[in-house]
């Protein structure tokens, strides 16, 4: 239990800087877990409270939270609502305090979109984390190639993405390189474990990346 509740603190710091920031915003210890409450100053009432029963659960009401914020704020300036464009570097910043707190942001329905569609590849490379991509079918496979290519990836060895089509699982790494998965590898992007080689592991599918669908 000890354990559990430094866990739940160890969320709680990663996104210090804005609960310091959002006044509506209120952190409640229940012995249910945190209950994350939204207050409604023009009701004067609670808009909304969600109970956090673990700490991937806090981490994602504190990023919807945490984008709704800085979305509404971002609003306020603009005098208009905000394009995909302008969203990102809000989810993009918000993704970083995910992975902060071991979990990762692509499992997270808030931050979709967090990925520039331009340069995804490079964008999720340069995550503190272990950057894993499956890819199911020679079609995803290839289209997936290509987009590294575009990117300017090459395999550890020099040559281009497109030279090996045939990969089923590649490493992104912050260097610009692709590398492969070996057996240990393919075990921990199927055994559920949050890490490995000391970092967070992000498992990812090659059409949730590159915005990939047949057709």
């Amino acid at each position: 239990m000890e354990e559990f509740k430094e866990e739940l603190k160890e969320v709680l710091a990663v996104f210090r800087d804005y609960l310091k920031a959002d006044d509506n915003v209120e952190i409640i210890t229940t012995s249910w877990g945190i209950t994350v409450g939204v207050w409604d100053e023009k009701h004067n009432q609670w808009e909304d409270c969600v109970n956090c029963a673990s700490p991937k659960e806090l981490c994602e009401e504190l990023c919807r939270q945490y984008v709704v914020y800085y979305e509404e704020i971002a609003g306020i300036e603009k005098g208009d609502d905000l394009t995909e464009e302008e969203r990102q570097p809000i989810l993009a910043r918000c993704a970083a305090l995910c992975l902060a707190c071991g979990f990762s942001p692509l499992e997270d329905e808030t931050l979709q979109g967090f990925l520039p569609a331009d340069k995804p590849l490079t964008a999720l490379s340069q995550l503190d984390a272990k950057i894993y991509v499956h890819l199911p079918t020679p079609e995803l496979g290839k289209a997936f190639m290509e987009q590294a290519e575009a990117e300017e990836f090459t395999f550890f060895d020099g040559s281009k993405p497109t030279s090996r089509p045939d990969e089923t699982f590649v490493c992104l790494n912050p260097d610009h390189t692709l590398s492969f998965i070996g057996t240990f590898g393919r075990m921990a992007y199927g055994s559920g474990t949050s890490s490995t080689c000391g970092k967070t592991l992000i498992r990812a599918e090659c059409s949730e990346v590159i915005g990939y669908h047949k057709g």
